[in-house]
């Protein structure tokens, strides 16, 4: 399943330890809100729910579907929701429309890469992984793992359909407590 890419982009510094019996969150986020391609998200969800409830621990994660917000609440949303997971989804090529909507307009690659990483330092306690659904950028995701231990980033070549067989995997393993990383290598089985 080429297209998704992890390797250089974890943060080996950071080791997962965190196995606690708490119900942990899961941010589910589009690159770009005013997206008219929502049809393909809400299927991605459905599929995604549906894999967390076939896991073996299901009432461990809470899956909270905030696609439709911007920039002006993202922030918000992180702060309140505190997810373990934030999984953002959209036909773009990075997520610069959801972090930066029309604020900064004339926002410069580099200077757009450096607020979208500290927006994520400013909220790592619980994130523990990022994913980066069909917006990858590997600037952002090399900015963004200097604060968040995993970023999965999958490319807009890869099919639809192995996507979610990748996503549906990842979650189910997820669910039934696996390591971040183990869940990411068993969805690269596919």
């Amino acid at each position: 399943m080429s297209g998704i890419h992890i390797g250089d982009v974890i943060h080996p510094s950071h080791p997962q330890t965190d196995r606690k019996q708490t119900i942990k969150k899961i941010l589910m986020l589009s690159a770009n809100p005013e997206n008219p391609e929502v049809s393909r998200r809400r299927k991605e969800i459905k599929e995604i729910r549906g894999a967390l409830g076939r896991a073996k621990h299901k009432n461990l994660f809470d899956l909270q579907d905030r696609s439709d917000i911007g920039a002006a609440e993202l922030s918000e949303e992180l702060l309140t929701i505190e997810p373990f997971v934030v999984d953002i989804s959209g036909q773009e090529s990075g997520i610069e429309s959801l972090v930066l909507e029309n604020i900064f307009n004339d926002a410069t690659s580099k200077s757009s890469e450096r607020l979208i990483a500290r927006l994520f330092e400013f909220h790592n306690e619980n994130i523990k992984c990022i994913i980066l659904n069909k917006c990858y950028s590997e600037k952002q995701a090399k900015a963004i793992v200097q604060h968040i231990e995993f970023v999965v980033g999958i490319s807009q070549s890869l099919k639809d359909n192995d996507t979610l067989d990748f996503l549906k995997t990842f979650y189910v393993h997820l669910g039934s407590e696996r390591t971040v990383e183990d869940s990411y290598e068993a969805g690269r089985l596919l």
